[in-house]
């Protein structure tokens, strides 16, 4: 001990004699040594901060949760619940609020922000070949009656012509239908096409607006971006770094400081990121908030410039609708005018050819028992008869072939005549069939009304205008009937040329040829009468009725309150680029998936008697609806002929029977919402009982069409639905399925038709037919809605 007193003595004592002679230098011997333990405790916060903090809060949270389990449930419960905790992601709240419909959603909003928008286009499209089937059917018609300037002169001469006015009333309605033609193509195409032209400017300035209203919201995004790329590189980095830290072993202090250095520029770095992050956050939220109230701006005009639209639409279907009812009046009068209709009945028949003959024996003196009769009053003997006889069988002796051809001539008159006449009625019948069926498939290719408002008044337009269609195709009907009445008249004509051939060789019947020719000519003058009698009638039944019909479509009169319904929310799960909500902060539990959408009840379950009873109403109103039933079936056709296979026909649903069973309605439960006046609730719908869709269809094996006849029975329905209704300027109503529902669906084949075949020998056809049904729920099933339309109050909403 003295002998280290002794070592340290003197180093003792230099050092009290150095702080003697530099009493300041103490100051700074204590400052070095300062710096020097704040350094040392710096690398252990430093080490603690980094390798033993954020172990320690990953070991210390489950611990809180597993006592708090094992003081509620059992191991194996612990268990099941960890892994429905690991398969749910964790969302906030108002997160889990994603039931309410986001504007952006729309077809409208995708239209404003694309600029284009193809609705008046297809307009253009569709008045174009309505101009074209008018054209053709008035050059159809116009053909048809048209008369040559021989006929004319021959008429004059003979003071007849073929069906006389007929023809001419035709030629005048083709004419009519002509000019109409040429009314839409110079004055309405006209007009629509520099409505085209101004609304395709106005979209390509709206979207050029909200995307230059977008910029900014836009750049604060991207600018969000990349500091988020950057921080994750950061966080990569510091991660890297904390690694390199854990493995010194065996370094020097200079490397250790080097490192310790790096990870408190990382650090730094992280801090700094954190905070500029944060203020992009801020700045995208405040850019947002200034961007939602001019994209609703922008949209206001967007509904002005789409109300625009929707009265044009409406204002060129009254005018078609208009300039075809003109139409038809004038050519009302044209058969009012050509025509006396006291000259026709409904009851005019084609007399039967023997009939006809006994009509005229006696101007003809045809029938053997009245030449008897006439020879009895005279008092002719037996020798007179003898001479008579003498006499005419010279005469037919006599008659050369000069005769024959002459007869042979006027044969060729009729039979002309019966070609023409023929001739006409099949051009009439395809001009009439042309016409109808090209009007009913423009009608049916009319679509996407409902975006601008006035598909219901549209629809009713259809409905009715089938009437129209229908007049028109039983005109052509009527025809075909007076065509068909034709037929014995060219067995008749045909049994004459087999007899003026064998009279070509045997001179004896050439008298019986004779009176054959002349039962022919007074055939044909009662065929010209009866057949113009029945074409007019039927004409001018025609033109009544599409005339009325025409005068009642008014239904677009009624579409006058056209506006876009939707509003822009927060609440939507998706939203598009450049709605305002399009980028959200969503952060979900780590290892998840946001693809689970959480419904949250408010309350208990109600009672669902009322919604039961008002089921029932509906399913007692519907059941033998005839317009329920068309409407059931035109749906039910257009989705089993979607994708059908290639070795089947097209499938014609025949009808639906409900079975009068109403489905029932349970635990009625209301889930969150946002505002009092909405109705939004979740309940189960089960069905048990029977909806049977008869269909029929061929399947085509080569050459051979097999007809099918087959009955699709639902006999059960379990499914659980949401339904969701609030005021309109709030936004859309819908209902949409929470999952698949099941169902138990069963094929018969319909007992008692003919060619009946084993269903399960086209096992791809039992697949199709099961899955048609499928295919259409599949559309029903969350996220997918089904929008309500609920009717605009007259009067503004007012919250009591």
């Amino acid at each position: 001990m003295e002998s280290k007193l002794k070592k340290i003595a003197p180093a003792v004592g230099a050092f009290s004699v150095f702080i003697y002679i530099y009493p300041e230098k103490l100051y700074t011997i204590f400052w070095f040594c300062g710096g020097v333990w704040f350094t040392i405790l710096l690398q252990l916060a430093v080490y603690y901060l980094f390798l033993l903090k954020e172990p320690r809060e990953k070991l210390e949270e489950p611990k809180t949760d597993r006592k708090i389990n094992l003081r509620k449930d059992s191991a194996e419960r612990i268990e099941m619940r960890r892994e429905q905790h690991d398969a749910t992601p964790r969302r906030s709240l108002k997160r889990r609020e994603t039931m309410v419909p986001c504007l952006c959603k729309g077809s409208e909003f995708n239209s404003l922000a694309s600029g284009s928008d193809s609705t008046i286009t297809e307009l253009v499209q569709y008045m174009k070949d309505l101009v074209q089937i008018e054209k053709a059917y008035g050059q159809a018609l116009s053909k048809i009656g048209e008369i040559s300037f021989l006929t004319k002169v021959i008429s004059k001469q003979n003071k007849s012509q073929l069906f006389g006015n007929l023809k001419v009333t035709l030629n005048q309605i083709g004419i009519n239908h002509t000019d109409e033609a040429k009314y839409l193509s110079d004055s309405l195409i006209e007009h629509l096409l520099v409505v085209e032209k101004e609304m395709k400017s106005k979209h390509k300035e709206l979207a050029q607006k909200l995307k230059n209203f977008y910029g900014n919201v836009e750049a604060a995004a991207n600018d969000l971006q990349k500091v988020q790329t950057k921080l994750t590189e950061t966080q990569n980095a510091q991660q890297k770094a904390q690694n390199e830290y854990k493995d010194i072993k065996n370094i020097g202090f200079e490397v250790i400081a080097k490192r310790e250095m790096k990870l408190k520029l990382i650090s730094s770095e992280l801090s700094t990121l954190q905070h500029t992050l944060q203020q992009m956050k801020d700045k995208l939220n405040e850019e947002i908030y200034k961007y939602l109230p001019k994209a609703k701006e922008v949209f206001e005009e967007f509904k002005v410039l789409r109300h625009q639209k929707a009265s044009q639409y409406i204002s060129c279907v009254k005018s078609w609708i208009n300039s075809l009812e003109s139409c038809m009046s004038n050519n009302l009068q044209v058969w009012h005018k050509n025509n006396d209709e006291s000259m026709y009945t409904e009851g005019d028949e084609i007399l039967d050819i023997d009939e006809e003959v006994k009509a005229n024996e006696s101007s003809l003196n045809w029938n053997k028992r009245q030449r008897s009769l006439e020879m009895k009053e005279e008092k002719f003997g037996i020798k007179d008869i003898k001479d008579i006889w003498a006499k005419a069988v010279n005469r037919i002796t006599a008659v050369n072939q000069q005769e024959i051809e002459d007869l042979d001539k006027k044969a060729k008159e009729v039979k002309n005549y019966f070609e023409d006449i023929t001739a006409f009625i099949k051009n009439l019948i395809s001009a009439e069939r042309n016409y109808a069926s090209e009007l009913n498939l423009i009608i049916e290719a009319w679509h996407n009304l409902d975006e601008l408002g006035i598909g219901d008044e549209w629809r009713s337009t259809a409905k009715d205008f089938e009437f129209v269609t229908e007049a028109i195709e039983r005109h052509s009907e009527e025809v075909e009937g007076v065509r068909e009445e034709l037929n014995n008249f060219e067995v008749y004509l045909s049994d004459f040329y087999e007899l003026l051939d064998k009279a070509k060789g045997t001179p004896e019947l050439l008298q019986k040829v004779k009176e054959k020719l002349s039962e022919l000519i007074i055939l044909k003058d009662r065929l010209d009468e009866t057949c113009k009698a029945k074409l007019t009638i039927a004409l001018g039944n025609k033109l009544k009725e599409c005339h009325k019909f025409l005068s009642s479509l008014h239904h677009m009169d009624d579409a006058e309150d056209i506006e876009v319904f939707g509003q822009f929310s927060d609440k939507a799960k998706n939203h598009r680029e450049q709605c305002p909500y399009f980028i959200q902060e969503i952060v979900p539990e780590s290892g998840s998936e946001n693809t689970t959408v959480t419904r949250i009840q408010t309350g208990s379950a109600e009672s669902s008697v009322w919604l039961n009873e008002l089921l029932s109403t509906y399913i007692s109103e519907w059941i033998d609806a005839p317009r329920f039933q068309k409407w059931i079936c035109r749906r039910l056709k257009k989705v089993y002929n979607k994708d059908r296979p290639e070795i089947i026909s097209e499938i014609n649903v025949r009808n639906v029977e409900l079975g009068g069973q109403s489905p029932i309605v349970s635990e009625f439960t209301p889930l969150s919402k946002d505002s009092e006046l909405d109705f939004y609730y979740e309940f189960d719908l089960v069905f048990e009982g029977q909806v049977i869709i008869n269909i029929d269809f061929q399947v085509l094996l080569g050459p051979a069409k097999i007809p099918i006849y087959v009955r699709i029975i639902l006999h059960s329905f379990n499914g659980r639905v949401m339904l969701f209704y609030t005021p309109s300027d709030k936004g859309m109503s819908w209902y949409s399925l929470t999952a698949k529902p099941d169902l138990r669906i069963t094929l018969e084949p319909v007992l008692g038709k003919a060619n009946k075949v084993e269903l399960k020998k086209f096992p791809q056809l039992i697949a199709f037919l099961m899955k048609g049904v499928d295919k259409k729920l599949e559309k029903f099933i969350f996220p997918n809605t089904r929008s309500i339309k609920i009717p605009k109050g007259k009067k503004p909403i007012f919250r009591l």
